[in-house]
């Protein structure tokens, strides 16, 4: 059986706003020059280095507000002279670095758009580090640009999708595009695929799979007929509730 790691994932159109990033020449991305923190994102050769504001961590993040105390950082302070490392060997740079560019306001270096994917890594680092809030209008605009493109969207995109909706708990977004889902696929391959998926099954509860293949199995014909419409179409039919496509998810 086709593994879920096997799909390719598309490439989203429009990844930055073209500027670059600050590089000083130590090789730390500079998302503030006069930072007090350096998060040392990864490991070995794959770690990169991020400059950053503690007061803006802290106040973004409760969890943040604890990586800025002992045991994390030595006892005698911060400041921009001489900043103090924090290692997280297990985050991904990329997301760490675009989370820190939206948290300082840096506007002109957050990626416009990004592939499913890319935004699934981005939103488990947030709700790891309880950024929901501080991140709501920017998350806000992605979601609207993949809606924008839905009909472009793969299975695996709509299931990245949804588990980055169910992991921010977004109420309109998870029912629509487990509607988008249900209405492009009726394999149940493409389901057992995806439920034999350790990531995705860590992510999604049981009980979704369960719905998908309850859903698909019986009603072949209507989904054809729903499958032939443009997805767009199909869920801007007016606000949905949660309990419209599956019971207490």
């Amino acid at each position: 059986m086709k593994g879920f790691k096997s799909f390719r994932i598309p490439n989203s159109r429009g990844n930055s706003r073209g500027t670059s990033d600050r590089e000083s020449p130590n090789n730390i991305i500079e998302i503030s020059p006069t930072g007090d923190v350096i998060l040392a994102v990864g490991e070995g050769d794959q770690q990169k280095r991020l400059r950053v504001e503690s007061a803006v961590l802290c106040h973004s993040s409760k969890v943040f507000a604890a990586m800025s105390s002992p045991p994390w950082v030595e006892s005698e302070g911060l400041g921009s002279a001489a900043p103090k490392e924090i290692r997280l060997p297990e985050d991904s740079f990329e997301a760490m670095k675009a989370i820190c560019y939206i948290v300082h306001s840096q506007n002109s270096l957050v990626p416009v758009s990004m592939t499913a994917q890319k935004f699934l890594n981005v939103v488990l680092h947030v709700d790891k580090y309880d950024l929901g809030r501080a991140l709501q209008a920017t998350r806000e605009s992605w979601w609207r640009r993949f809606l924008n493109i839905v009909d472009g969207l793969s299975e695996v995109d709509l299931i990245h999708l949804i588990a980055a909706a169910h992991l921010l708990k977004e109420d309109t977004m998870f029912p629509k595009l487990t509607i988008c889902l249900v209405v492009r696929n009726t394999s149940t391959d493409t389901y057992t695929d995806f439920m034999e998926d350790p990531f995705l099954a860590d992510l999604l509860p049981a009980k979704l799979f369960g719905m998908y293949f309850t859903i698909c199995v019986p009603k072949p014909k209507v989904l054809e007929v729903l499958g032939s419409m443009p997805i767009s179409c199909i869920y801007d039919v007016g606000p949905i509730k949660a309990n419209q496509v599956g019971d207490s998810l």
